[in-house]
């Protein structure tokens, strides 16, 4: 009997956000207006969210982003997340700050959800 195991390192396909959120700072790009997320429970929804998205292949050429997340983490680190919210029955997408050649997908369910938890 012959068993081979490869350990090959796999390709991340998750947005990978998976510490605790403590608040997001969303800016609309366009007029510059924001506001911040600071509840728990809808912190935790969009966490489940973000978890939920997927990374898309291809070269990404991206209009300018909608909203600006600045997400904060309950150890104090920080990341800047660029949001395209679609609309009703629409997929929405991500993407890192410091990785503007990577894409994620959020589905149009999970769209409609953070479309409601944003209030937009």
């Amino acid at each position: 009997m012959l068993l081979i195991i490869g350990c090959g390192q796999q390709e991340v396909k998750q947005l990978n956000i998976d510490a605790d959120i403590s608040s997001i700072a969303v800016t609309t790009i366009k007029n510059g207006s924001d506001f911040v997320i600071e509840d728990e429970i809808k912190l935790n929804e969009i966490l489940e969210i973000f978890k939920e998205a997927n990374k898309e292949e291809g070269i990404v050429d991206m209009a300018d982003p909608e909203y600006q997340l600045l997400v904060t983490f309950e150890d104090g680190d920080k990341k800047i997340l660029y949001l395209w919210l679609g609309e009703e029955g629409e997929r929405s997408s991500l993407m890192k700050a410091e990785d503007t050649h990577t894409i994620y997908s959020i589905s149009s369910e999970m769209t409609s959800k953070l479309k409601a938890l944003m209030s937009v």
